[in-house]
């Protein structure tokens, strides 16, 4: 039987022998288009002495945690100690497949998510596309980008007038070559007007 809990995020403990470390771009992703319908439950394992061992989530509760979030609700597990809070963790992760950040994207856009949907009309008012077909992978269409984790860094740094300034100056500077919306064009365009 499964048991859940609500508990303080201070609370949680966690073994760095065997969990990821903190990823910023993940968790500054999972902050971007947080919700906690998608959040899921974290996996605690919870010790002899009452103390409780994160064993999955640890890249959504340092999310919640940035967020100012202080309890969230978790499953608990009892815990035989550390080497079995790892063979949970092993399970839990042997098989799981990150999205990829396009499949993140078009499911936020589907779902209506306030900043997929952002940077998605940003782009379009920009005279331009994001390249939401999986089909081309791997290579630029002009003008579909599919850079979108800085179009992301645009929109966190300034908002979505700030990925249309952007876009727009590339298609004005380099319309039709596909080259111009790679990421370090992007970025380098980025840094560029963010300094001048």
């Amino acid at each position: 039987e499964k048991m859940f809990w609500e508990v303080s995020i201070d609370d949680l403990r966690v073994d760095n022998s065997y969990q990821r470390p903190i990823k910023e771009p993940h968790v500054g992703n999972i902050m971007m288009y947080f919700s906690w319908e998608g959040f899921g439950t974290p996996v605690v394992g919870r010790r002899s002495n009452g103390t409780l061992w994160l064993l999955d989530g640890l890249q959504r509760i340092t999310a919640a945690k940035n967020l100012n979030c202080t309890d969230i609700i978790v499953e608990v597990i009892d815990s035989r100690g550390p080497k079995h809070e790892a063979g949970i963790f092993h399970c839990l992760n042997a098989v799981s497949r990150v999205p990829s950040k396009m499949q993140i994207f078009r499911a936020g856009l589907r779902a209506g998510n306030a900043t997929a949907t952002a940077i998605y009309k940003a782009t379009k008012a920009a005279g331009m596309d994001i390249q939401l077909d999986a089909s081309n992978a791997g290579s630029n269409i002009w003008p579909q980008v599919r850079a979108l984790s800085r179009l992301e860094q645009l929109y966190k740094f300034r908002g979505p007038e700030f990925v249309t300034e952007v876009l727009s100056l590339i298609k004005e500077l380099w319309d039709g070559e596909s080259d111009a919306v790679r990421e370090d064009i992007i970025g380098g365009l980025h840094r560029f007007i963010r300094y001048n």
